[in-house]
């Protein structure tokens, strides 16, 4: 397994280099309002190194919160998750040629992409609702997933790498599901799900880190008993596409870049999908595709 790279940031505390280590604990005498720590709270950077790479640790009240040092970002594969979504439904449309597909995708970053993917390939289109455990201080990292139905999926390695809480991913978590109930209500305003029984099912990212996210939709989808499900995204490292082949039947990845770093950062735009543009996506369905397909 390997937890992928992170992208530069501009987090305010955070030491962006190795040098800015020496200037030693930082002694945080600052007030709610402008985002610091208050007085008496001493915060300790110190790095290590592991089977999962270099990583920069801050240590707060006991809780680690990690994140990898700062690297020049690597050169764009996909103009925005549109694009992406055309160049992955040509490596789909022979794998579904004939077949009764659906095209399955997760909100709200995966939207655009399975959108057009079904455009390609005049596919109904639908959302399948799973929400990420992010890392605390770094939501990006999966910790895990949930999905509707009371599925759970944890990357065991990474919780017990990180030493996170129980209780802590017991907050998160239902943080995550009330989430998926608000999206439910929201974006289907009523409307009855596509069936999936005895279908074939693409379901699509924007793109693949972990696979904790796209293990919990596989896991609940099993439960609705699709003919097949093919899992697609347009960028994912090689070690997680190899390893979603035991849950999905098959697994199609455009670009498979090392090292991976993030999601986003194979984007030349990769802005945050909005509620009102997944409203919107989804009532556009496909010439010869429509909600009520059964």
């Amino acid at each position: 397994m390997q937890i992928p790279d992170r992208r530069p940031t501009q987090s305010r505390g955070w030491p962006q280099t190795v040098q800015d280590l020496a200037k030693g604990p930082e002694d945080g005498r600052r007030n709610r309002e402008s985002g610091k720590q208050p007085h008496g709270v001493k915060t300790f950077y110190f790095l290590k190194h592991s089977p999962f790479g270099v990583w920069l640790f801050r240590r707060t009240d006991g809780i680690p919160i990690a994140r990898h040092l700062a690297m020049a970002p690597p050169p764009r594969l996909f103009r925005d998750r549109a694009h992406a979504g055309i160049v992955l439904a040509e490596r789909l449309r022979d794998m579904v040629a004939g077949t009764d597909a659906i095209v399955l995708v997760l909100p709200r970053g995966g939207v655009p992409v399975g959108h057009a993917v079904a455009q390609v390939l005049q596919l109904p289109f639908d959302l399948f609702l799973v929400r990420k455990l992010g890392l605390p201080g770094d939501e990006e990292l999966a910790l895990g997933a949930v999905a509707n139905g009371g599925i759970q999926v944890l990357n065991e390695d990474l919780v017990r790498y990180l030493r996170v809480p129980s209780e802590t991913i017991r907050q998160i978590a239902q943080t995550e599901r009330a989430e998926i109930a608000r999206q439910e209500q929201l974006y289907r305003q009523g409307r009855t799900p596509l069936s999936i029984t005895e279908r074939t099912v693409i379901l699509v990212d924007d793109g693949i880190a972990t696979g904790a996210t796209m293990r919990a939709a596989i896991k609940a989808l099993r439960q609705k008993a699709p003919e097949r499900i093919i899992v697609a995204a347009p960028v994912a490292p090689s070690e997680v596409c190899g390893s979603l082949q035991s849950d999905a039947d098959n697994v199609v990845c455009v670009a498979n870049p090392q090292p991976f770093h993030a999601v986003g950062v194979w984007y030349e735009s990769f802005p945050q999908t909005t509620d009102d543009e997944v409203r919107l996506l989804l009532l556009h369905q496909p010439t010869g595709a429509s909600l009520n397909s059964i």
